[in-house]
């Protein structure tokens, strides 16, 4: 009895009346669209009758009757969105049986016990059930018995409610309809409905005064008395068309009373929301708004209610960027209208074994549960999200088209070179289909392609795409093949592409523990070597992305909570990451090798990796400095998540503030710790620690960083802000100073945002930096980026450098050489004899590593480099396509109607090289080397939103954005390069005379309706249609691309819905031509061979130089341009040449030009160049003297007419009366066309810029009373030669005025000490000294039109630049042909005053500030100095002052020093190698009764002995032709620069020893290192670190004429000894010096937490401390967290889940706040 009482309460508090059936007409809608361009829509549409059957003993059953479907697709002709679609229906057929059977939902007393028992049915046919019950789930409906509350009491209230998209609340308002409302109501659903038992006549006409005939007879127009019992009904009364009901009792009847309700999802409640995502990130879940906002028309009250009318309207929109109107949008639309009300006449029956569901949320079909090892399939997500099976049929259809796409691709380049379908579109055709091949079906294809014509590259081809698909079987196969070394051999590419790309395609972390399985196989041999470094990195990081990432939910989307569907952590942490430990500590391998391992453990990226690094960061075995710097990078918060950057910050901290480590180490410290997040009082520590930084390049670092990060927008950029003001300034950025610069939005104008980060850490031993780190992330679309990350190190590049260049030295200067090179040699060994040289600097193993994201590239200092080069000459002829998937993104969340909404992003990028090369070497110095190729690479971008609809073979509707860009080039040809010539030429041509689509640029947005499933299977069957919001016909252009005169027929096609674009306005348009855009173009460039007159193209770069003394009118024609003496304070170097070319009257050159005319035919045009050349560099040459160079282009067009075309660029240096003149001279000619008698001609550009010149011995005084004038002539002329007038000529100069004279002066006077004056010579004539400047042009009535549009055009962007700064006068009159500018600073804001005087126009800018890049430049220095100074040296003046009684050295220590007459080795430079021979020197010096310097420099035989007054070489008086020395002598002094060697020597009351910046850190002596930091300056000899500057500079001294052995021996006593047991130069690691950093307090545990009814894990580590330590402090973050619902202990059998199938996520993604030691420390 009490049960019968509790169903009918149960059926009371559902709201509708037993005994009776209500039929409702559901009509479901979608559409897809971009209403913001165009209303077109993609749309479909389900209706059906609905009867919802409460039975006696209160069932409740559904049936779906007359059920009809279609589909929608054109622009509607009304805007208004919501309007219903004008869909053509027709009845269901696909799932008609299934979708129509009746089903019942059982309500319960509490939400664990609802449910719905269903038959055995594809999970779409269950969805859309489950949308239709759920449109009734509404709390009136429902009943208030689980809350125990009257609903009808509120006007406002919120429910948590188990819906299609999860668990989510939903917020509800109910209010009364106004009577005259009702009114209307009643008068609308009166029509409409066609019986209703539960209202009598009173009722019906209580609101309406006359009805329409045909329907009165059809609704109840008298009730009569009822009595009830169980489905039996008595007192019927009929009319003439269907039975009235009987007269209800007031039990029965219904309140006539009308309720409005709305109800609002707020999907950002939503606890498990459902959605599947792959490969997705944070914010693309940003860019998904999803709304669902329903309207019911309710009839009754608390106690019996029903629903008389309900819309349902939801949305999903897809935001791709920040501008709110670019978005995809699909509606949903659900009504549901009552048709009917009823007493049941036959009651439904369930004949079939149901299947009970117990929640609302949308299914998915788990495919994969029940399969056959050996057997497994990958469905793809159309299916998971549907259940609709690919049938044998399908699978054949697949395979079929496999072969065939094989067929094409692999004689792609031999029958279809020129295909104008992009190679992207046929291999992601390949790549979509091999994702559905299940293991049998992959060996299937394998055996059906492995024969035939092209069987090698279709199998080849096959294995990449199989590897790009990533599914399951796909790999399981490769792994399999793979793990055979014989496979491995064969099939080298293969291996290596799978290796390139596993963290790329790979999906499923099931496939983890066989990946691992193959790679721990891998061995060092040298057939594996490359592939077990790329095998390590990228299964780390794949490791990383599916097993240890706390979002790895958004990378797989899969149930991780089922350890059957996820990767467990602790096979990483037991198996994997041990290997990669043991590989680290294994000193039996090559440092690159233990580099490999080690990055392998950094891309790991989980905390567990901290024990790892932590010694090697801190030195605890002395490690290699390359270890040491990368695993402090993988300290950083670059790799580490939040959770450790605590412990990591810890461990970095003392490294950083320890000043006797290695400056390297220190700086990769700060870098690391700055992307820990630190706080601002540490921003505030590093700042003010600048000041007293004993390392001048840590300090530099530091400052230039804060300085950087300043700028930025980022929370460490703000933090950094705060504190600029506390640092000390740095230097200007420079190479010979470590910093780091910071961009942001630099690269806006090209895609959207971008932030660039770059920092160097300068190199001890060169120019080259040591370390070099970059940065980059680019946002793309739709919330997808790219990252881009790059670390160079190198040990021995600049080794590798001097080497070069002193074997290109020996090999030039040979004929230079004097003939006392054994003495100078014998007394160069003496020296170091006596000195007992040593060298102390140890060789690296590695030359250079480069690390590119994840992946690292090390080049051992012994490899054969000559087998890199011939693999890859082998690889291009045996290439075949690639794709590259760099984006696949997808997500399905369920739409209101119960069907899958999916939004797929893919960017594919796919690329072949194929063809053949031959090189012969035609001569020693010259090379010749054919090839045919076809270059290829085309890119696809797609999105694309789609609503599937299962049961049709138009399976989907949607929308979506399609990008792609193409490029192909077939060609031939040969390319000589020809050493002595100094010459490069490339001749190619088209392979044949097909027509070839060069470029192929396409972009639409668009909305379809797809073929039939699988969809990506079937374009050719979908439906496109072009959102166009312009006729096609609007902005069409078809032209020629380029020019006539160039004989290549080139046709360019352009159709869109905007303009051209004819310039860079492009991206000023919002086009981004590599990205998805809102608008379409379609642009086409195509080339015709066939209609081309031109044939071939040969292009010439001819490089010449030649130099001259002055004082003949011969010019030396130098063979190899060599690097002159430094310019390190305030020198103008003039660079020389060497050894004399090969004359064309030589019986050598003779030989290689008749090779060179029997092979190519076109010796005499070459010859023109190059006498073209050297006669140009006779006009230019320096009547003093100086030196020439030009580089030309030469470009000859060859085929029925033939021309050429060449661009000499021409630069001339020389000096004179106190003067340094720069002559450029450009010039373009046009050679006629050959059988015609038109003249050339050419056009020529003339610049001479006339400087002041200065010496070292140059006085501020002298600088300040001299003529600082720049002055400025140009010309241009026009015509067959620039013999003739010109048709344009300049003058000009750039001054500075007395005030600023006067500010100088003002300075200097301010300056206390001289020896730190930061107002040196140099500084003050690499200043922006110019404050005036004045230039007129005048031109001739000749001036060529192209030039006059070209000045037009540049006035016009200018103007259009600087338009708010400049004012017009539009009624002046001046001279025509005549433009004159006036140009003036202000000092104290640093802005330019310009007057700009034009024929009919004058024009004034004010307040302009000038570019830095063309501001810092306005000074009295060359260019090329002013640029070295600030760019190479950091305004820094590198020199070695010697006094009698102090020195000052390179690297700025000063110390006392007492001159005598022995030598004393101030500079030297050996580095015992033979390669670098030229560079080995030394100078010694000594004080008399004056100065004398002494320079031995073995390899070319030379002793110079140097006084104030004289230069002896070799014992004879200086003359003044030398090759390698200059000797100035005035009164104050005398300057000797040694061209060869790259240093100057000032002699006057002190020593002044120039900077050699090829010998950085590799020189020793008096004068310290010269390796930037002032530390270990004092090395003596033997390599110890001295204190006591006495001693430091007896271990320099030698004996010679003037000082005994006998005194030297008995005052350098105590050098001796303590040599016997010095410091040695050494940086000692923080682990060795502080150990009490090194020690193990933290272990890293998941967390597991019960929240509410949820157990919860967590999916990141949190750190705790281990027995006998303690923590720091707490601290408290949000950490991610998998939660999965507890068993509820009201689950009844009525409901009970059914067995045999998976139905719902049991396993959620949570955030809570967590608790946890921010580090631990010993006790």
């Amino acid at each position: 009895m009490k049960g019968v009482i509790l169903l009918m309460l149960l059926g009371a508090c559902w709201g509708l009346r037993p005994n009776l059936e209500y039929k409702y007409r559901y009509s479901g809608r979608v559409a897809s669209g971009i209403p913001s361009l165009l209303h077109q829509f993609a749309g479909a549409g389900l209706q059906a009758d609905v009867t919802v059957q409460v039975t006696g003993d209160h069932k409740i059953f559904f049936k779906l009757d007359n059920i009809g479907v279609g589909e929608y697709h054109d622009v509607l002709e009304c805007d208004h969105t919501r309007a219903p679609l004008p869909i053509h229906y027709h009845p269901l057929v696909e799932g008609k049986e299934l979708l129509e059977k009746p089903f019942e939902y059982h309500v319960g007393d509490h939400p664990d016990k609802e449910c719905l028992k269903l038959p055995e049915e594809p999970v779409w046919i269950t969805n859309i059930k489950k949308s239709i019950v759920r449109i009734f789930g509404i709390p009136p409906i429902l009943g208030t018995i689980r809350r125990n509350v009257d609903i009808f009491a509120k006007s406002t209230f919120s429910v948590k409610e188990d819906s299609i998209h999860g668990d989510c609340f939903s917020w509800y308002s109910l209010f009364r309809v106004p009577e005259e409302e009702a009114a209307r109501e009643n008068r609308e659903r009166d029509t409409e409905v066609e019986q209703d038992v539960q209202r009598d006549e009173q009722d019906l006409g209580s609101y309406t005064s006359s009805k329409v005939p045909s329907k009165t007879t059809s609704k109840t127009t008298k009730t009569t008395g009822t009595k009830t019992s169980g489905t039996k009904t008595t007192g019927t009364k009929t009319s003439t068309k269907t039975p009235s009901p009987e007269k209800l009792t007031t039990p029965d009847r219904i309140d006539n009373t009308l309720w409005y309700l709305s109800r609002t999802v707020d999907f950002d409640s939503c606890e498990d929301l459902v959605k599947w995502e792959i490969h997705g990130n944070t914010n693309t879940d940003h860019s998904i708004r999803r709304t669902s906002i329903a309207s019911y028309l309710l009839r009754g009250n608390h106690r019996d209610i029903r629903i008389e009318y309900a819309l349902i309207e939801g949305s999903i929109s897809a935001f791709t960027s920040s501008v709110s109107e670019e978005h995809i949008t699909t509606f949903t639309n659900q009504t549901l209208e009552l048709r009917a009300v009823r007493r049941i006449s036959q009651v439904f029956t369930i004949d079939y074994p149901s299947v009970n569901h117990n929640s609302f949320h949308y299914e998915a079909d788990h495919l994969t549960d029940s399969q056959e090892p050996g057997h497994e399939l990958h469905p793809s997500l159309e299916q998971l999200v549907t259940g609709v099976p690919i049938d044998g049929h399908g699978i054949t259809e697949i395979k079929n088209l496999i072969i065939s796409h094989l067929d094409v691709l692999a004689k792609r380049t031999t029958t279809f070179p020129y295909s104008k379908e992009p190679l992207v579109k046929e291999l992601k055709l390949l790549l979509e289909a091999a994702g559905f091949l299940s293991r049998p079906e992959i060996e299937s294809v394998f055996s059906q392609i492995g024969h035939g014509e092209h069987q090698a590259r279709k199998q080849r081809i096959f294995y990449e795409v199989l590897i790009s698909a990533g599914t399951e079987p796909a790999i399981s196969y490769i792994l399999e093949k793979i793990s055979d070394p014989y496979f491995r051999r064969m099939h080298d590419a293969v291996a290596q592409y799978f290796f390139d790309t596993i963290h790329l395609s790979v999906k499923n972390p099931l496939l983890v523990p066989k990946i691992f399985d193959v790679v721990k196989e891998l061995s060092w041999e040298e057939e594996d070597k490359q592939l077990v470094t790329t095998a390590l990195l990228n299964f780390a990081t794949l490791v990383h992305e599916l097993c240890l990432s706390s979002h790895k939910r958004e990378v797989f989307s899969d149930n991780t909570c089922d350890m059957q569907h996820t990767c467990d952590p602790d096979i990483v942490f037991d198996s994997y990451l041990p290997v990669l430990t043991q590989g680290i500590q294994n000193e039996e391998f090559p440092v690159w090798i233990r580099l490999v391992y080690l990055q392998a453990v950094v891309n790991l990226g989980t905390p567990q990796i901290i024990d790892v690094l932590k010694p090697i960061a801190l030195g605890t075995n002395k490690e290699n400095i390359n270890l040491r710097i990368n695993a402090i990078v993988g300290l950083s918060g670059v790799y580490l998540p939040k959770t450790a950057h605590n412990v990591a910050f810890d461990i970095l901290m003392p490294v950083f503030e320890n000043t006797g480590e290695n400056t390297e180490v220190r700086m990769t410290a700060f870098m690391a710790l700055s992307f820990l997040e630190p706080s601002i009082g540490w921003w505030t520590r590093v700042a003010v620690s600048t000041w007293h930084e004993p390392s001048s390049q840590v300090a530099n670092y530091v400052s230039a960083t804060i300085t950087a990060r300043a700028h930025g927008t980022s929370p460490s950029s703000k933090n950094a802000a705060r504190v600029v003001h506390l640092i000390k300034p740095p230097v200007t950025l420079s190479l010979s100073h470590s910093a780091s610069i910071f961009f942001q939005d630099i690269l806006n104008n090209c895609e959207e945002d971008s932030v660039l980060s770059i920092a160097w850490l300068t190199s001890a031993k060169g120019l080259f930096p040591s370390k070099i780190f970059y940065r980059q992330t680019i946002k793309l679309f739709f919330g997808f980026g790219a990252e881009s990350k790059m670390q160079i190190g190198q040990d021995e590049i600049n080794a590798l450098i001097r080497r070069l260049y002193g074997l290109l030295q020996i090999e030039s200067h040979k004929d230079a050489r004097g003939s006392e090179g054994e003495i100078v040699q014998e007394m160069f060994g003496e020296i170091l004899e006596q000195l007992g040289f040593a060298h102390t600097a140890t060789k690296s193993e590695v030359l250079i590593y480069l690390k590119l994201i994840y992946n690292i590239i090390a080049v051992p200092v012994h490899e054969d480099y000559s087998q890199v080069f011939r693999a890859a000459s082998s690889s291009l002829q045996d290439s075949v396509p690639s794709i590259e998937r760099e984006f696949d993104f997808s997500l399905v969340v369920p739409t209101d109607l119960g069907l899958p909404f999916i939004i797929e992003f893919t960017s594919d990028k796919s690329q072949w090289i194929d063809g053949t090369s031959t090189a012969t070497q035609l001569h020693p110095a010259k090379t010749k080397s054919t090839f045919t190729f076809i270059f290829e690479v085309s890119q696809d971008r797609t999105l694309l939103t789609k609503t599937l609809l299962p049961w049709s073979k138009k399976f989907a509707v949607g929308a979506g954005l399609h990008n792609v860009y193409s490029v192909i080039l077939p060609l031939k040809g040969y390319f000589v390069f020809d050493i002595l010539k100094h010459e490069i030429k490339l001749t190619f041509e088209a392979q044949d005379s097909s027509k070839v689509l060069l470029e192929n640029s396409h972009n639409f947005p668009y909305t379809v309706v797809t073929g039939p499933f699988p969809t990506a299977l079937h374009p050719q069957q979908s439906d496109y249609k072009k959102i166009r919001i312009t006729k096609e016909e609007t902005f069409q252009r078809r032209t020629q691309g380029l020019p006539e005169t160039y004989g290549i027929f080139i046709e360019t096609s352009w159709s869109a819905d905007f303009e051209y674009p004819e310039d860079l306005r492009t991206y000023r348009i919002g086009i981004r031509p590599f990205t998805p855009s809102y608008k379409s173009w379609d642009y086409r460039q195509e080339w015709d061979p066939r209609a081309s007159t031109t044939k071939s193209i040969t292009i010439t770069l001819t490089y010449v130089t030649s130099e001259s003394s002055g004082e003949s009118e011969e010019l030396v024609q130098v063979g190899q341009e060599t690097q002159g003496a430094a310019d390190f304070d305030d020198f103008s170097q003039v660079s020389n040449g060497g050894e004399q070319e090969f004359q064309e009257g030589s019986q050598d050159f003779q030989k290689i030009g008749d090779l060179e005319l029997e092979m190519f035919g076109q010796q005499q045009q070459q010859t023109n160049y190059r006498q073209r050349i050297e006669k140009l560099q006779e006009e230019v040459m320096p009547i003093s003297g100086g030196y020439v160079k030009s580089i030309s282009i030469g470009l000859d067009l060859q085929g029925s007419t033939s021309r050429s075309f060449e661009t000499v660029l021409t630069w001339a240096v020389g000096s004179s009366a106190g003067q340094h003149s720069t002559k450029i001279h450009f010039t373009i000619i046009s050679n006629p066309p050959e059988g015609t008698f038109e003249d050339p001609h050419a056009v020529c550009f003339d610049v001479l810029v006339l400087k002041p010149m200065f010496t070292p011995l140059t006085t501020v005084e002298d600088l300040l009373a001299s003529n600082l004038q720049t002055i400025i002539e140009a010309q241009i002329h026009d015509g067959v030669s620039c013999r003739g007038s010109p048709v344009l000529e300049g003058q000009g100069y750039l001054d500075a005025s007395e005030a600023v004279i006067n500010h100088l002066k003002e300075e200097l006077a301010k300056e206390c000490d001289p020896d730190t004056s930061h107002l040196r010579l140099i500084d003050i004539i690499t200043s922006s000294l110019y404050d005036r400047a004045h230039f007129k042009a005048q031109w001739t009535e000749d001036y060529p039109l192209v030039l006059r549009n070209l000045s037009n055009h540049l006035n016009d962007f200018f103007e259009g630049i600087l338009f708010p700064l400049v004012s017009y006068d539009h009624t002046a009159t001046n001279p025509e042909h005549t433009r004159e500018i006036d140009a003036t600073k202000t000092l104290d804001t640093n802005r330019w005053t310009i007057r700009d005087v034009r024929p009919h126009l004058v024009a004034v800018t004010h307040d302009l500030k000038l570019p830095a890049v063309i501001e810092e430049f306005l000074g009295p220095a060359q260019i090329y100095k002013t640029f070295t100074y600030k760019y190479i040296q950091g305004r820094t003046s590198y020199k070695c002052s010697i006094e009698t009684t102090k020195v000052r050295t390179y690297d700025g220590v000063s110390f006392p020093y007492q001159a005598d007459s022995c030598w004393v080795t101030a500079v030297l430079s050996h580095s015992g190698a033979e390669e670098t021979q030229s560079y080995d020197y030394v100078i010694s010096v000594r004080f008399t009764e004056e100065w004398e310097v002494r320079v031995l420099w073995p390899w070319a035989g030379y002793n110079y002995d140097i006084t104030k007054s004289l230069l002896l070489v070799n014992g004879e008086e200086f003359k003044k032709e030398d090759k390698f020395v200059n000797f100035i002598q005035q009164e104050t002094g005398s300057l000797i620069i040694f061209k060869r060697l790259g240093f100057l020597i000032i002699i006057s009351e002190k020593l002044t020893i120039g900077k050699p910046n090829e010998l950085i850190g590799n020189i020793n002596g008096l004068c310290g290192r010269m390796d930037g930091e002032k530390r270990h300056d004092l090395v003596g000899p033997t390599g110890c670190i001295f204190t006591n500057p006495s001693l430091f500079a007896l271990s320099w001294t030698t004996y010679g004429e003037g000082c005994s052995l006998f005194s030297l021996r008995s005052k350098k006593r105590g050098v001796t000894q303590y040599q016997e047991a010095c410091p040695r130069e050494d940086y000692i690691p923080t682990a060795v010096s502080h150990s009490n950093v090194v020690y193990d307090c933290t272990e890293w545990e998941y967390k597991e937490r019960t929240v509410g009814n949820l157990v919860c894990n967590a999916i990141e580590p949190t750190p705790s401390c281990k027995p006998n330590c303690r923590k720091t402090r707490d601290i408290s973050k949000h950490i991610n967290y998998d939660c999965k619902k507890l068993v509820s202990t009201h689950t009844g059998d009525y409901c009970q889940q059914s067995q045999g199938r998976n139905l719902t996520r049991e396993c959620h993604p949570h955030t809570l706040l967590t608790t946890y030691p921010a580090s631990c420390v010993p006790q």
